[in-house]
Parts: C-alpha cells; structure tokens; sequence
C-alpha cells in the first residue's frame, strides 16, 4: 500500500492522477514504445499543458520511463484480482513484461524486492502483495523524481504561453535564433523538441556556442564535440548538412592541433545550411502550428505536426506539373505523399491494387529519416524489417532481392551496429518508382475523370473564386 500525505503534498494530486484511466495510446505495445514516431506523434493529442495521467505519460515517454507507470499500473490490477488463474497470468506478464533482464518494459528495481518476486511466483497461490515492495520503489521514483520534473515543466509551458502571443507578431527565424525574442524562441524550442525535429537547431545553438571560445586549444576541442555528436558516421543525431561541409570539418577537427586550420567561423557554412533547412521546413511547419499555440482544437490532425512543406504552401493537384512532362512522376508522386488530402486518394488507389504496403513503407522510411537518437534508428530499422522486408513479413514489399540482402547484413547479421538515418534512402527511392509505375496512373486518370466531370458540371451561381499563382489560396470576390 502507497505511503499517505498530507493534503498539501504533490504526492496527493500523484495519487490521484495514477489513478485515473490511461489512454490506450501509452497501452498498447506499439504506441507506448519510447521509438515509436506513430507514437510520439499520437501522444501529442494530449494537452501537455494539463496535469493529468496521459500528460504525465507523454512527459515520461520523452524521459524513456513511461515503462515506470505502466508497471505501477500492471500491479494496481493485479492487487484487485481474486481468480488465481488470473492471478497467475497477469503476474507472468508482469515478470516477463517489466522484471527479467531481458524484458521489453525492463523497470529498474532492487534487488531484494525482485527475489521477493520469484520466490513468490513458486508459491501454488499467489499472494495479492506479490509485487507491493517492488510498486512501492517505483513509486518513489515517480514520487520524488519524475512526478517533480513533470510539474516543473508544464509550469514552463504555461509561462511560455503567457509571454508568447505578444511576440509572435512579425519574429522572424534569425530573431529567434539570435535570442532577440524569448517567448517565441521557446516556444520553437518546445515544437521542435516535442516533433523530434531539434538536432539542427540544437547544432546551431552549439556552433553559436563555439564562436565565443578564443583559445585554439578550445576551439580544437569544442569542434571535435560537435563533429562527433553532430557529424560522424556514428552520430545519434546527425544534421542535413552537405558532405563537402562534413569532409571539411572533419579534416579540421582531425588534424593535430598544431596543424589544425582552425577559427571561429569554421562551422558558419554548416550553420547557414541548417538555417536554410530550419527555414524551409522545420519553420515553416512551426509557423503553422504556432497559429493555435500548438493546439489544434478539433479534427482528423488534432494534435498533429504539420506535413514537410520545403517553403510551399499545401499542395493541391492543380498546382502539380504532370500534365506537360515537366516534372517526372516521382517527383509528383513524392509532393503528393507529403500532402495528407492526396495521400488519402493515393491510398484509396492503392488499396484497389493491393499495394497499400508500398505507400507504408514510403511513409515509415521517411519518419525513420527524422530520427537522431541512436536507440530510436536501431529499434525503427528492426520494426521496419520485421514488418515489410523479412521472408516472415506479413506487408512485404517487392524491393530487388541485392537491396534486400544489403538491408539484412546492416540490420539483422550486424545487429544494426553502423544504421544511420540514410539506412533505407535506396529502398524508399525503389518504393517510389514503384509507387509512380504502379499507382500514379490511375491517380492520374481519376484526377482527369474528376476534371472532365467538372466542366461537364455547371457550376451553381455564387462568388468568383479566382485561383492565386500557387494554386493553394483563393480570392473570394
């Protein structure tokens, strides 16, 4: 049983807010993994300002603990059980699920409170306090670490909140870069930490950092710390930067210091690429999630990143060169994917043709590119496997058997031990051709079926809608 406190202690609203019903969200087994982008992304329906259970579950999903709550919650049932063959399956589940070393959800306890446990599970019935000394460690953690860290961050939010609306006006991305605008320069910080977009942004911050150093031994030193967390092969959050930037700098950082050409503008180039794609993309997705201060307030992408835009408005089909051949069908099909009322028609196409997994792929390859963390790739590259590419795979997708085997050694027989965030770049370019040859067709068709009908149609009386230059806006006059 939970120790009591007073009615003033945050150990009172904790308990309180245990108790309430987790979504299925933190649940199920997909969503719940730390790794999961599906996950990460459906989490953000929640409101991170509130202090409420799957808030908080969002909060330790970002800290890699929401492995503590589950558990905390697993026992919880379990107490309340009074069939023994109940008893005895949940209580399997939560060994091999949260207590073997080997465990998915493995919870870091003492050890005298795991031998309780396994000696306990010998036992022909199974007592209800079983796992109580082992919830009771959790709950300390949560208690005195988390559940603090929690409160201190919504805390935040809500200060960012206040001071943002009177900044937003007008800030540019090189405002908040510089620091000039506090409020919405946090508030980025928040979109990009909560999207998993923050590694160039963070680089950035760093190489700001590493301009104020004089000394060359400094610089030496610093440089070499932001090539290898940003940079290197193995990086777990490697940039966009181009290679002849990286080749440069690390010729630079790898050089004996008494040889090294080193000074204060040696990460400039790298710094304006990165801003180029924080501007095209990471900004301009903020600047539309921004406009409800990051709540979106009902609909499908509640709570959704916005697609990459790479510095265009919303595509629309109109806006597309594929009728006069001056862009190629991957590149339309490519747009198109990025545009979430296309990609609803792409894959109701590609249903027709059973070729839905291919679209999947696309998609999920894509994500896998966005990760930094080193964890995240290894874990992403072997869900991936395991779902489209391996002989066992229930959504195989028809990649050539050379590129199969390539993926295999990288992922499987090396145990991932070299996967960066380029790991399947070849086979999503394979995925796409595919898609073009398969799919876009009848895309097309459907699309001149629907304009044909349309002229065919007349139009209702109403206002003149005339189209902007882009094909994305319209007038009403």
């Amino acid at each position: 049983m939970v120790a009591s406190a007073s009615p003033s202690s945050p150990a009172v609203d904790l308990e309180r807010l245990l108790n309430q019903p987790l979504s299925a969200e933190f649940t199920s087994d997909e969503l719940s993994s730390p790794n999961s982008v599906r996950g990460r992304r459906s989490s953000l329906n929640v409101d991170l300002n509130s202090v409420d259970i799957n808030s908080f579950a969002h909060f330790l999903r970002k800290q890699l603990s929401l492995e503590n709550l589950l558990f905390w919650k697993e026992v919880e049932r379990y107490k309340y059980l009074t069939s023994t063959k109940e008893r005895k399956a949940i209580a399997n589940k939560i060994l091999e699920t949260y207590i073997k070393s080997t465990s998915p959800r493995y919870v870091n306890l003492a050890g005298q409170a795991v031998n309780k446990i396994e000696t306990g599970m010998r036992a022909a019935s199974l007592p209800a306090d079983l796992f109580d000394e082992a919830q009771a460690d959790i709950y300390d953690s949560l208690r005195l670490e988390l559940y603090p860290r929690f409160l201190d961050e919504v805390n935040q939010l809500d200060k960012i909140a206040l001071n943002f609306q009177a900044e937003q006006v007008g800030t540019s991305l090189e405002q908040v870069l510089k620091g000039t605008s506090e409020a919405v320069s946090r508030h980025f910080e928040r979109f990009a930490r909560e999207f998993f977009l923050e590694e160039g942004l963070v680089f950035w911050q760093e190489a700001e950092g590493y301009k104020l150093l004089f000394s060359k031994g400094d610089m030496h030193t610093k440089a070499k710390e932001i090539y290898d967390q940003f940079m290197s092969a193995t990086s777990s959050c490697k940039v966009n930067v181009s290679d002849a930037t990286i080749a440069h700098i690390h010729a630079v950082v790898t050089a004996p210091l008494d040889q090294a050409e080193i000074d204060s503008n040696l990460f400039t180039k790298a710094q304006k690429e990165i801003e180029t794609y924080l501007e095209l993309d990471v900004w301009a997705r903020y600047l539309e999630w921004a406009k409800t201060d990051g709540k979106i307030d009902d609909g499908a992408s509640r709570g959704s990143c916005p697609p990459a835009t790479r510095g265009s408005s919303r595509i629309s089909a109109e806006s597309l060169q594929w009728r006069d051949g001056s862009q190629s069908a991957n590149d339309t099909v490519a747009q198109l994917l990025q545009d979430e009322q296309q990609l609803h028609s792409l894959r109701r196409i590609a249903r027709e043709v059973d070729g839905e997994e291919a679209i999947d792929f696309y998609l999920e390859a894509k994500e896998f590119g966005m990760l930094f963390s080193q964890r995240d790739l290894r874990d992403r590259s072997k869900r991936i496997w395991m779902r489209y590419l391996d002989d066992q795979a229930d959504r195989q997708v028809n990649l050539p058997s050379s590129m199969v085997k390539a993926l295999k050694k990288a992922i499987v027989d090396d145990d991932c031990a070299n996967v960066d965030v380029k790991l399947f770049d070849k086979a999503n370019k394979e995925i796409l051709k595919i898609i073009a040859d398969n799919i876009y067709p009848a895309w097309v068709k459907q699309q001149d079926s629907a304009e044909q009908h349309a002229k065919a149609t007349p139009a209702p009386p109403g206002p003149t809608i005339h189209s902007s230059s882009r094909g994305t806006c319209c007038v009403i006059s």
